[in-house]
């Protein structure tokens, strides 16, 4: 993986030479072992691929590109911004083209040569082939930017799924894009503000809908789309939607059969690499199947990775890691994170992150990246599984509540009776599923109780204060959500909610898997996203789907016996249980209270402060019926941190070591004597 970063001056003013060099070495993390960049004039399309000088603080072009590399394939051939043989179009890219080679090879046949051997001129070439249309022949995860030299455009685009980030500044006069927003923030002429509707999004799903992050005006391309920009302004495209048709003429064996060919050859796709790769392992299924079938296809030991907490029970996998790494023959590593080693790394997280999401399992695969970035430059793992192939429990959950209140006999359970399906309901969900029915028991739409079922903190909007109520008066996340789910076209149910989760949850965990991996340098690859294996899920009948009221029914079918027998024999869904509650009423009490302290809560004018105060000070385990102690905790926590970090001061003081991530000499000889200039004027905020 690399970072890349750009900005197209609307306006034919010329770039800030300093902005540009501290843009890009804020980032260095995601490509320690090269870099390069490029200026263009759009009036005259003329190019030049330069080294900085230290005299020059504004350059004559009105048009930069700028990359660095973690050299992963074609190691020596790779050098970014790259150009075509005809040196019209010029790119950086980060993410990797898995059937790059297949590509080339019609590339070739059409008449194209190629000087290097990785997937970049595949890319470049595949654009002067079919346009903006390119995209459509990439499987993989990806996000750049092609500077047409003719036409005085930029084309951008993002992968199917969203793996690889893009983030994106526009106002008439300017377009400014990069991995990070972090890098976007290096301009003088941007500045980071709290976007208020984002924070409600976040303080509602622990995500966020649309194209929004939490700063105001920096947006995130969505997956699946591209862009096209020049003088006249942007335009955005929707390249691919997958047919949310389920096709009822699949039986269960077929549909087995072919998801164990798309597993299969995904994974066989995504091993292409000029560097070792190794696995992450946990307890679950998805990881497990992975690590199964690289070990299988490597010939050779491979390294595996798994995190584990000293509070046992559920907080440890280990056990059962370890039984499968001992079957599968890999190099087991283990890392067992602390609440010392939170207090350490938390800043660095929210700083690598740019922003939060989700949960706390957040923290241990940073740590995990950080020991799996010691050993390897890459990691396949389970990512996507329980939203591709149905593994959460409120799926099922919500199809019973929907059948019971409403009559409404979905494919999914058509053929389970209502005694059946109250007695699964009580063995399942018991307590906490009957609370959520609580929430949901007053609505008929099936739109309604699923937004309230993906709302992690639905409650708190009754503590709302100063911006947020603000804020909340013309803003509602719930309802915007249920136009959203309303919006979708489907007669599965099942397909309606993985296609929301889809579009707004996965990008949610995807910016923690990117981020946390790439920290430390690593990349991280996710087979079970390959876009042909989620069309196909999508086909499969729900019926199939929740065979027998089982969660992941048709994935356990398929991949069932390449699992280690001890994974097998114990399939759970816990996710990556983190014993952040725990920690908080003990070990980082003292931690936590001082970072939400009622003044900082005051100063932040967002919530009632006395209220929400004298809950942190009690035992209260619940804040509203829909607001756990534990996630109002992490949330806020996460949000004051992200306030400190990149609203309240300098964003390097955050930011990791270098001997933290033990880069090579590469940026301290290279890039270090450009400090003067890369740090020089108004630190970045």
């Amino acid at each position: 993986m690399c970072g890349i970063i750009g900005r197209y001056n609307l306006d034919g003013e010329n770039i800030v030479y300093g902005n540009a060099l501290r843009s890009l070495e804020i980032i260095r993390h995601r490509g320690p072992d090269d870099w390069g960049m490029l200026f263009a004039k759009s009036d005259t399309g003329a190019v030049r691929h330069r080294l900085p000088q230290r005299e020059e603080i504004i350059v004559d072009e009105d048009i930069i590109l700028g990359h660095t590399r973690l050299s992963i394939i074609d190691l020596a051939g790779g050098h970014q911004p790259m150009a075509d043989k005809s040196n019209r179009c010029h790119i950086v890219f980060n993410g990797e083209i898995y059937n790059y080679i297949e590509l080339r090879n019609d590339l070739e046949n059409k008449g194209y040569h190629f000087r290097t051997a990785g997937d970049t001129e595949v890319i470049l070439n595949a654009y002067l082939e079919f346009g903006t249309d390119c995209v459509k022949h990439f499987n993989g995860i990806f996000a750049f930017s092609i500077y047409d030299s003719r036409s005085g455009a930029l084309f951008c685009a993002r992968d199917h799924l969203g793996v690889k980030p893009f983030y994106y500044y526009h106002d008439p006069n300017k377009f400014v894009f990069a991995s990070e927003i972090k890098s976007i923030l290096c301009w003088d002429d941007i500045t980071a503000e709290p976007d208020y509707g984002a924070m409600l999004d976040y303080l509602t799903f622990l995500f966020y809908l649309d194209d929004r992050t939490l700063f105001k005006n920096i947006k995130s391309l969505p997956p699946a789309f591209s862009m096209t920009i020049d003088k006249s302004g942007v335009k955005l495209q929707r390249y691919w939607t997958p047919d949310l048709c389920p096709d009822y003429s699949l039986n269960r064996q077929k549909a087995a059969e072919k998801v164990r060919e798309l597993v299969t050859d995904a994974v066989r796709l995504q091993m292409r690499s000029d560097v070792d790769i190794g696995t992450h392992l946990s307890s679950g299924v998805d990881s497990s199947t992975i690590a199964s079938l690289v070990s299988r296809m490597s010939g050779s030991r491979i390294y595996s990775f798994t995190g584990r907490f000293k509070n046992g029970g559920v907080y440890d996998e280990l056990p059962l890691a370890r039984a499968s790494s001992k079957i599968l023959n890999t190099r087991l590593h283990v890392v067992t994170p602390s609440p010392d080693d939170f207090k350490k790394y938390i800043r660095n997280l929210i700083w690598s992150c740019d922003y939060p999401s989700v949960g706390p399992g957040v923290f241990p695969q940073f740590m995990v990246s950080k020991t799996a970035a010691s050993k390897l430059k890459v990691v396949l793992g389970g990512q996507g599984g329980d939203e591709v192939f149905l593994g959460y429990p409120r799926y099922l959950r919500t199809i019973i509540e929907d059948r019971i209140v409403t009559g409404r006999k979905d494919r999914a359970i058509a053929g389970t009776s209502d005694i059946s399906l109250l007695r699964h309901y009580y063995l399942n969900y018991g307590v906490g599923g009957f609370a959520g029915w609580l929430l949901k028991r007053k609505t008929s739409r099936f739109s309604e109780r699923y937004a309230l079922s993906s709302a992690r903190l639905y409650g708190l909007e009754s503590y709302y204060a100063g911006h947020l109520l603000n804020e909340y008066k013309n803003y509602n996340p719930i309802t915007a959500a249920i136009e959203s789910i309303d919006s979708i076209e489907s007669d599965s149910l099942s397909n309606i909610m993985t296609w929301f989760d889809l579009k707004y949850y996965l990008p949610a965990l995807l910016q923690i898997e990117d981020r946390t991996s790439m920290a430390w340098s690593l990349e991280s690859r996710v087979p079970l996203l390959d876009f042909r294996i989620v069309e196909f899920a999508l086909k499969i009948p729900p019926e199939i789907k929740f065979h027998e009221l089982k969660l992941k029914s048709i994935f356990l079918a398929a991949m069932g016996d390449i699992l280690p027998e001890p994974i097998r024999k114990n399939i759970r869904k816990i996710g990556f249980a983190t014993p952040i509650g725990i920690w908080f009423e003990n070990e980082l009490r003292d931690f936590v209270s001082k970072i939400l302290c009622p003044e900082n809560l005051r100063k932040r004018n967002l919530l009632d402060e006395s209220a929400i105060s004298d809950f942190f000070k009690s035992r209260k385990k619940w804040l509203t019926l829909g607001v756990p102690r534990d996630t109002l905790l992490w949330s806020l926590l996460n949000l004051e941190l992200w306030y400190q970090v990149f609203i309240d001061g300098r964003i390097e003081d955050s930011r990791l070591e270098r001997a933290d991530f033990g880069i090579g000499d590469y940026w301290a000889t290279d890039l270090g004597r450009l400090d003067n200039i890369a740090h020089s004027g108004e630190p970045c905020r």
